[in-house]
């Protein structure tokens, strides 16, 4: 079992990295939740994720995936709609999340 520290660091750094370009303006956060086998990759949006966001976190789940693959066993990738001002859940890290006045 790899050291979970570790493991957090290269998560959240593989998963920044990933993202790099892929932030559009109706998401409004990320959150990941994972540990030793299992990775989740949740993107909440304003308005419902089209396609081409959607494939678009799908390719930065991809590029997490070509970085950990051997840590973690499963991975998964979840569009979540979710208008403002309704709460997100932030599951084990919020990774990014937008600029919200009340938040």
């Amino acid at each position: 079992m790899p050291d979970l520290t570790v493991l957090r660091t290269n998560i959240i750094l593989s998963t920044n990295r990933a993202l790099l370009g892929a932030i559009t303006p109706h998401l409004r956060a990320i959150a990941i939740d994972y540990d030793s086998q299992k990775f989740l990759l949740r993107g909440y949006f304003d308005l419902g994720a089209t396609e081409e966001e959607k494939e678009m976190l799908n390719a930065a789940l991809t590029e997490i995936t070509a970085d950990l693959w051997q840590e973690i066993k499963e991975w998964k990738f979840e569009a979540i709609d979710r208008p403002y001002p309704s709460e997100m859940e932030s599951l084990k890290e919020m990774v990014f999340r937008r600029y919200e006045p009340g938040k």
